[in-house]
């Protein structure tokens, strides 16, 4: 019975998930102008920012 919450709260929960996968070389890019989403045939390989940079991975996530 009761509920659980995190020491920190709920936000805690997003920062450590963020640690980790920055420690396992994911990179996050936040608050960029993505112009295009730059695709090999139907496979998403990166991203084009407004300001002419490109940024290449192997996974790309975009909201």
């Amino acid at each position: 019975e009761g509920a659980l919450f995190p020491k920190g709260g709920m936000h805690t929960i997003v920062q450590k998930l963020m640690e980790k996968a920055e420690e396992a070389g994911v990179r996050f890019h936040f608050n960029q102008n993505v112009e295009n989403i730059i695709l090999d045939g139907r496979k998403a390989k990166g991203i084009q920012l407004s300001n002419g940079q490109n940024t290449y991975a192997d996974i790309v996530v975009a909201n």
